[in-house]
């Protein structure tokens, strides 16, 4: 029986039957709006269009911000989302809520950090986060830095940082949405937010599930011999997840003392590939955050401000493979992975110069399971690290120029313990210790009112990961003499905004070059593998993203990107050839309307898309060529005012593309969405965000 040994967390075995179905239920209510981040917390305000959408933790950095006044659309993730951006490459190893990657201007994945209310994601393990299982219901704003790591963060990354905010709580407003779509997908969930003056409280929850059975060409594996293609079925690709979350704040004077929780649990099927897939495999994710944070302003000082938070993450992942169809000798594992830190950041007004500051401290265990292994505890390891970091902006105001040097120190211990190949048994190791100068320096030039310039440069570092180090059950060697990856990111960029009262626009672009050493690749010997620093990496392009509005109707989004990212390894066959899996041209545009009048109190809403690219490997010969892709999309949606309905149908991949990310992972065709939706605000004075 799959997942028949209960153990702590582990002790939830399906989605529909655990104590996060029943918070979900209850809380099947909501909604969350944005909030200015210069404000008070407890206060109202209205915020400047052009404030609203521009990064808030990096004024200087290359940065791409999705908030949650865009146009909704039925059926849409976060992969698909950031997918939509300048210098960002998705890659999915299957539908919704597949398995899903991030690289940021030709980066790796695990040179991307990932946060959720300034709380880390990545674990010191490897392997990137899998942006597939962040459910978009909970997120409010989406903020992408690339190339640039803003001091804020405790660990840098190479490829940039991705951070997730989630919603908050402002005024007495409940909303609940329910969809159904292709593929048997459906989902249901709601937020309620409430404000009682002194304290303020929000809940959400939401059910997702789809049954994956698309169907895609099976090449049987001769790829150039047509006459051996057949239509096929995706097997085994149904998942079944719950989301919750919950968060408290209560402010006094200029203080806001907030504690939340996120929960997310997924069951689903393990298909393997398209050509020998995997019928019978589970795998289980199950991820419980909390976080106990306080805000204040001015306590140290005219335009002072402290956030410290304390957090705790907690991840389980479980495997069945009873029928040894992924491993000769099956699975039966589950590994925990747990996460404990606390930071303090604070930002001083020094006359004319401003001082932020970072010191985090995190620590983190991974403590496998396989009921497989002579010794099913397996080897445990765990790193702890601590991060100092200080960045000052250095205002000439004869220049209209700001200067923002930073430096940070990255320290970091890891206690592990690796397998004996032979005996199963894990052998503990000497600690090591890592410690890892960070540092850049960047500008921002107020040409004019309307246009600003901005510039980086900096060194960034990661730590490999305790995978990479130590090896696992033994299907992957250890190599302790294995080099931090550092690079080094520069770009030149220009941000021309104009807002009047019926017209706005918006034109961000940037030249960027990165330049990778020690790049941490894994080589094969023997059948099994090692991790081990044998290349470099440069990678240069354009981005460019253009918004624009008429009259609050008519709005045109669109971007253009240019990556020319080559591998400069030592070997010959893959010297100077591009880096796989990253797209050379990408194209998106969306023109849309918004609020027509069909009543005095009906408004709808039409959109149309096309997301364009082409140029890319799924492999470092650059034999495997991906194809390329026209990608079409359009919806509508219909909206009473008054009773706070709106419905709303989307399509994507209207020409029914096969397509695939990942060789033999192949990606859903044509889909539809229809969802129904109910938002209103009980309050006397609605917020304005």
């Amino acid at each position: 029986m799959p997942f028949a040994r209960t153990r702590g967390f582990s002790a939830w075995h399906h989605p529909t039957r655990s104590v996060a179905t029943i918070v979900a239920m209850a809380s099947a209510c909501v909604v969350g709006t944005v909030r200015a981040d210069e404000a008070p917390a407890y206060q109202t305000v209205v915020v400047d269009e052009r404030e609203a959408h521009q990064a808030r933790d990096d004024r200087a950095a290359s940065a791409s911000v999705i908030t949650a006044d865009r146009t909704p659309r039925a059926g849409e993730d976060l992969p698909q989302l950031l997918s939509e951006l300048p210098g960002v490459d998705i890659v999915r190893y299957g539908g919704p809520g597949a398995f899903s990657t991030i690289s940021l201007r030709g980066s790796t994945p695990n040179q991307v950090q990932v946060y959720i209310d300034d709380v880390p994601l990545n674990v010191a393990t490897g392997g990137g986060v899998d942006l597939g299982f962040l459910p978009l219901a909970q997120i409010d704003r989406i903020e992408v830095y690339r190339g640039s790591s803003p001091i804020q963060f405790g660990a840098s990354g190479i490829g940039g940082v991705l951070s997730l905010r989630t919603q908050v709580p402002v005024g007495s407003t409940a909303a609940v949405q329910s969809s159904v779509g292709s593929f048997g997908t459906r989902s249901i969930g709601g937020r309620a937010s409430h404000d009682a003056g002194r304290v303020r409280l929000l809940a959400g929850g939401q059910t997702y599930s789809w049954l994956g059975n698309f169907p895609y060409i099976n090449d049987s594996g001769t790829a150039f011999m047509p006459g051996n293609n057949h239509r096929d079925f995706r097997k085994n690709n149904d998942l079944s997840q719950v989301d919750a979350n919950v968060k408290l704040e209560v402010p006094w004077a200029t203080r806001t003392l907030s504690a939340s929780a996120l929960l997310n649990q997924r069951e689903q099927g393990t298909p393997g590939n398209g050509l020998y897939q995997v019928k019978h495999a589970r795998f289980r994710t199950q991820r419980l955050q909390a976080q106990l944070a306080l805000e204040s302003r001015g306590d140290m000082g005219i335009g002072s401000r402290l956030h410290a938070n304390v957090y705790a993450v907690a991840t389980d992942q479980a495997l069945s493979d009873p029928y040894h169809e992924i491993f000769p000798g099956g699975a039966q594992t589950d590994d925990r992975f747990r996460t404990y830190g606390a930071a303090l950041r604070t930002h001083w007004l020094l006359g004319s110069t401003r001082l932020r500051t970072i010191g985090e401290v995190t620590r983190q265990d991974y403590l496998p399971y396989d009921a497989t292994a002579r010794d099913p505890a397996g080897a445990p390891g765990g790193r702890t690290s601590l991060a100092l970091g200080a960045e000052a902006d250095l205002w000439a105001r004869w220049l209209r120029l700001s200067v923002l040097p930073s430096f940070r120190m990255e320290m970091a211990r890891d206690t592990v313990s690796q397998r004996q190949r032979f005996t199963d048994k894990p052998e503990a190791l000497e600690p090591a210790f890592h410690l890892l100068p960070v540092a850049r320096l960047a500008f921002v030039q107020e040409a004019t009112q309307a246009l600003k310039l901005h510039g980086n440069v900096g060194r960034y570092v990661r730590l490999p990961a305790t995978t990479e180090l130590y090896g696992n059950t033994g299907f992957v060697l250890p190599n302790p003499a294995l080099r931090p990856e550092s690079g080094w990111n520069a770009d030149l960029g220009m941000r021309l905004e104009m807002q009047r009262e019926n017209y706005a626009a918006a034109v961000d672009a940037a030249a960027f070059a990165n330049f990778a050493d020690n790049l941490i690749q894994y080589v094969q010997a023997a059948g099994l593998s090692r991790a081990e620093n044998i290349s470099r990496a440069r990678t240069m392009g354009l981005e460019v993203a253009v918004k624009s509005r008429i009259a609050r109707v008519v709005h045109v989004s669109g971007q253009f990107t240019r990556l020319d990212g080559r591998n400069l390894s030592e070997a010959r066959e893959h010297n100077g050839r591009l880096l796989p899996l990253r797209w050379p041209w990408r194209f998106f545009f969306r023109p849309e309307l918004r609020d027509l009048p069909v009543s005095s109190k009906l408004r709808a809403g039409v959109y149309s898309d096309v997301n364009f690219a082409t140029g890319a490997y799924a492999d470092k010969n650059n034999a495997n060529a991906i194809a390329t892709r026209w990608l079409l999309g359009a919806g509508a949606s219909l909206r009473h005012e008054d009773l706070g309905l709106k419905v709303t149908a989307s399509a994507f991949n209207l020409a029914n593309v096969r397509m695939m990310d990942q060789i033999l992972f192949p990606l859903p065709g044509r889909t539809i969405f229809l969802s129904l939706s109910w938002d209103m605000n009980f309050s006397t004075q609605p917020p304005n965000s």
